[in-house]
C-alpha cells in the first residue's frame, strides 16, 4: 500500500474544503438580513397657508418641502399634521412596525417635544382624513384604528391624552412604544416612536396600502405646557428641525424627512386691516348751567287803612297804622344751581375707519408659493385673477412631444394641484415648475434656477405623469430633486426674496 503523500497540494485542497464549508455556513446568515416589503410612497405634511390666513385645512397642499412663514402660519403648542402611506406587497400579516423620529431639541431649544393627534390644530381636516392622499379610497368605508401615543420625555409639556392619538386606516394598531431618552439641556436631540400594527389580509397574497396620521407638537414657551421663556419652538433660529420616517419593519427606508422652520412660529407680520382709531365726535356731557328758580325776596306792597282822629285837624299821632311793610312774596329771580343739562362737548371715541387692504395685483420682483398662485387664479373668494395675464407658459420645451402648454387659469390650477395625484413625482414637478415660471413671468429673477428649469423642461418634453411608474429609482430621485429646488425658489429660500 502506498504511503499517504504529505506534500503541499493535499493540504491546500483541505484548506479550500474548510473555507468553502465555512462560506456555506456564512451565506445563509447574509441572506437572512432584515428586509421589508413596505415602501413609503407618500410622506408629507400640511401647509396651512401664510399669515394672515386662519385656514384650518391645508390650502397650501400636503408637501414634503420645508414649512416656513411663506407657506404656513403655525404657532407654539400646536400640532403640525403629518401623513404617511405604506405600500405593502409581502411579509407578515401581523407584527408590522413603523418607526418615526422627531427632533426634540435644536441648539438646546425645544422643537417637537412630543407627537400629537393629526387634527388637533387643523380641525378642518377631521372629516377628510384622506385629504392630499393619492388614493382617497383608503379612507372610504373604513373604520380607523387609534391608539394613545406616549408623551415620552415631554411629560406634562405634552398635550393631554385625548389629543395624542395615532390613527391608522387599513390596519389595526396593537402597540406604540417610545424609544427616546431623557432630554439633554443643550445641543440637538431626537426621539423615536415605534408603531406596531396588523393587517386585515395576508400581504403575500394581496398587496395593501395603509395610511398613518399623526402630528408633531410644537413645544410651548409659556402656558400650562410651557418650557420657559425663550425655550419654546418659536425661539429656534437658523435652519429647520425635523420629522422623519426612518424604518418600516425595523429596516431603514432612507431619509424620509419633513422639515419646519422655527421662524414659522413667530408672531404674524402686521397687515392692513380695519383698525379702530380715535375720531372726535359730539357726545352729551353734564355741565352746570344757570336755571331760574323760585326764591323768596322782600317786595314792598301798599295796604289802605282808616286812621281815626279827635279833631278835624291834621295832627300826627302815634297810632299804629297800616303802612307799607316788607312782605315776602314769590318773585322769580335767576340763581345759579347745579342742574344737569345737555351741552355738546368734543370727546374722543373709538370709531372704525377703513384702512386700505392689499391690492390683488401681485408684487413684482419677488416670489410666491404655488399655494398663492392656486388661490389667485380667479376661483377663490374675492381674489382677482393674477394668473391669466401671465399665460401661456410651457411645462417642457416648446413643442416637445409630451410638453404641456398652460393657456388658461383653470388649467393652471389643475397643474398647481398636482393633477389630483400628489404621490406622482412628475405631477409635483409640473406644479413647482409652473409656480416658478409664473414668478418669473411676474418679474422675479430666475437666474438662480435657470439650469434647473432647462433640465426639467428637457425631461418633460419626453415624459409625462403616466411615465412615473416606469422610471428608474435614480430618475425618480432626479425629478424630486428638481421639484425641491423649484419649491425652495418659490419660497424665497434661493434666488430673489419671497414677497411680503
Amino acid at each position: 500500500m502506498k504511503a499517504i503523500q504529505r506534500g503541499p497540494y493535499p493540504l491546500v485542497a483541505l484548506l479550500l474544503v474548510v473555507i468553502l464549508a465555512a462560506g456555506a455556513l456564512v451565506i445563509p446568515i447574509v441572506l437572512a438580513a432584515p428586509t421589508t416589503n413596505a415602501a413609503v410612497p407618500e410622506f408629507e405634511q400640511c401647509a396651512n397657508d401664510a399669515s394672515p390666513s386662519t385656514a384650518l385645512d391645508c390650502p397650501g397642499g400636503w408637501i414634503n418641502g420645508i414649512l416656513n412663514n411663506n407657506n404656513s402660519h403655525y404657532g407654539e403648542d400646536q400640532s403640525v399634521p403629518q401623513h404617511a402611506v405604506l405600500s405593502i406587497s409581502g411579509g407578515a400579516q401581523s407584527g408590522r412596525t413603523l418607526t418615526i423620529e422627531y427632533q426634540t431639541l435644536k441648539g438646546g431649544t425645544h422643537a417637537y417635544d412630543s407627537l400629537a393627534s393629526w387634527d388637533y390644530t387643523q380641525t378642518g381636516l377631521t372629516g377628510i382624513p384622506c385629504n392630499g392622499v393619492a388614493d382617497a379610497t383608503l379612507c372610504s368605508g373604513v373604520t380607523p384604528s387609534e391608539l394613545l401615543i406616549p408623551a415620552g420625555s415631554a411629560g406634562s409639556q405634552a398635550l393631554p391624552a385625548a389629543n395624542r392619538m395615532m390613527r391608522l386606516y387599513g390596519g389595526t394598531i396593537t402597540n406604540i412604544t417610545f424609544g427616546g431618552e431623557a432630554l439633554p439641556t443643550s445641543g440637538d436631540a431626537q426621539a423615536t416612536v415605534t408603531v406596531t400594527y396588523d393587517l386585515p389580509v395576508d400581504p403575500a397574497v394581496t398587496s395593501v396600502q395603509v395610511l398613518f396620521l399623526w402630528g408633531g407638537h410644537t413645544a410651548a414657551s409659556a402656558g400650562p405646557r410651557g418650557w420657559g421663556a425663550g425655550l419654546g419652538s418659536g425661539a429656534i433660529s437658523g435652519g429647520p428641525y425635523h420629522m422623519r420616517v426612518i424604518k418600516t419593519d425595523g429596516v431603514s427606508v432612507g431619509n424620509r424627512d419633513n422639515q419646519i422652520m422655527g421662524g414659522i412660529l413667530a408672531a404674524p407680520t402686521p397687515t392692513a386691516t380695519n383698525t379702530p382709531t380715535n375720531t372726535p365726535t359730539n357726545t352729551p356731557t353734564n355741565t352746570p348751567t344757570s336755571t331760574p328758580t323760585d326764591t323768596p325776596t322782600s317786595t314792598p306792597t301798599s295796604t289802605p287803612t282808616s286812621t281815626p282822629t279827635g279833631t278835624p285837624t291834621n295832627t300826627p299821632t302815634s297810632t299804629p297804622t297800616n303802612t307799607p311793610t316788607s312782605t315776602p312774596t314769590s318773585t322769580p329771580t335767576s340763581t345759579p344751581t347745579g342742574t344737569p343739562t345737555n351741552t355738546p362737548t368734543s370727546t374722543p371715541t373709538n370709531t372704525p375707519t377703513s384702512t386700505p387692504t392689499a391690492t390683488p395685483t401681485p408684487q413684482a420682483g419677488c416670489t410666491r408659493t404655488l399655494g398663492y398662485w392656486k388661490t389667485h387664479a380667479g376661483f377663490t373668494g374675492n381674489n382677482a385673477d393674477s394668473v391669466t395675464p401671465l399665460l401661456p407658459l410651457w411645462l417642457g420645451t416648446s413643442g416637445g412631444a409630451k410638453s404641456v402648454q398652460v393657456t388658461t387659469a383653470e388649467q393652471a390650477v389643475t397643474s398647481l394641484q398636482m393633477n389630483g395625484d400628489a404621490s406622482n413625482g412628475i405631477n409635483k414637478l409640473y406644479a413647482q415648475l409652473l409656480a416658478a415660471k409664473l414668478n418669473i413671468a411676474n418679474g422675479a429673477d430666475g437666474s438662480a434656477i435657470s439650469a434647473t428649469i432647462a433640465a426639467a423642461d428637457a425631461f418633460l418634453a419626453t415624459h409625462d405623469a403616466a411615465d412615473w411608474d416606469t422610471l428608474s429609482k435614480s430618475d425618480r430621485q432626479q425629478v424630486l430633486s428638481w421639484a425641491t429646488t423649484l419649491d425652495n425658489y418659490n419660497n424665497g429660500l434661493i434666488g430673489p426674496p419671497h414677497c411680503e
